[in-house]
């Protein structure tokens, strides 16, 4: 048995006894440890790891179910006219294409298509070869010149359709990814098969419309080269050869580089051998250099009241024919 004896005021700390009558050291008489005291660092951080933990289990899981959601407001007005004009897309752009193709053309029955402010290149299937160049099946070329035109009809018409049905593996300046829409500048490429290139020209009407028709093609540059034969038409001109070497417009915008055809239109071409040519003065603008509207004609008589054959009318012109080497 422990028991307290009260000390007199005067006495500076309590003396325990303990039963047996023998006094017990004081809490002040006790030896003390000696330095500094110990900081507990362990509990600290055991303490601090389990709040922040708990934190982070209410903060996931609770928080979600208490606070209420704050929805976005959505602006129904403005996606309304977002969604009208994606479901209006794909007429529109059959109507666009429509100035050069016509009903039941693979062109218009959604083609994948890669477009720039010069041109647009449309396919249906492709791969990304691991050089980074495209294979693409069947290929369309259109080249839309740029420029003042007394028209936009006139700027259909003067477009350049470049249509190789069994395909091509194309070049860019830059590796092609599709599915990031990374796609840059066309600068050459390989196209097999038979290969279609045409124009309606300045006039309304046949009268001046280019036609050819070659196979397995090479676009260098601002090149596009054959060694295969090729039969062509300009209007009421015809002719016929070997090895073909058309010379593309470069662009006349001054636009940064995009992506897809970089070229506005053809400048020249040229055939260099076997060569046979029908050409019907007056029809067309078949020379380089001619100014739109300029007409072959014969020369009007000498003087007047000069006997012999009237000399034929412009439009009764004879056809030249030209047999040459190239």
């Amino acid at each position: 048995m422990t028991w307290f004896k009260r000390m007199p005021p005067s006495t500076p700390a309590p003396v325990e006894i303990e039963s047996d009558g023998a006094a017990a050291p004081s809490a002040a008489a006790r030896p003390q440890p000696s330095g500094p005291p110990r900081t507990p660092w362990k509990r600290i951080f055991a303490t601090f790891a389990s709040v922040f933990g708990l934190y982070w289990v209410y903060a996931l899981a609770a928080v979600p179910l208490i606070e209420p959601t704050v929805g976005r407001r959505i602006d129904t007005e403005t996606t309304a006219e977002a969604l009208e004009a994606a479901r209006n897309a794909p007429e529109k752009q059959r109507r666009y294409l429509a100035h050069w193709f016509k009903a039941g053309d693979w062109e218009l029955i959604s083609p994948k298509l890669i477009e720039s402010p010069r041109g647009m290149l449309l396919f249906q299937e492709y791969e990304t070869l691991k050089d980074g160049r495209l294979r693409v099946h069947p290929v369309t070329m259109l080249s839309i010149p740029e420029g003042p035109m007394s028209s936009e009809e006139e700027r259909y018409r003067r477009a350049v359709i470049l249509q190789a049905p069994e395909g091509a593996i194309l070049q860019f300046d830059s590796p092609v990814d599709l599915k990031q829409a990374k796609v840059g500048t066309l600068t050459g490429g390989t196209l097999v098969g038979p290969i279609t290139i045409r124009s309606d020209q300045r006039e309304v009407g046949p009268q001046d419309d280019l036609w050819i028709v070659t196979r397995d093609v090479d676009l260098i540059g601002d090149r596009v080269v054959s060694k295969s034969s090729v039969e062509f038409r300009m209007g009421s001109n015809s002719g016929r050869g070997d090895e073909l070497e058309m010379h593309l417009s470069p662009a006349a915008s001054s636009k940064p580089k995009s992506n897809g055809p970089n070229f506005g239109g053809i400048h020249s071409f040229e055939l260099k051998r076997n060569v046979r040519m029908s050409l019907q003065p007056g029809q067309a603008d078949m020379f380089p250099g001619m100014a739109s509207g300029s007409k072959l004609s014969a020369a009007p008589p000498s003087s007047a009241g000069a006997k012999g054959p009237a000399p034929p009318k412009p439009n009764e012109s004879l056809p030249v024919d030209i047999q040459c080497d190239g």
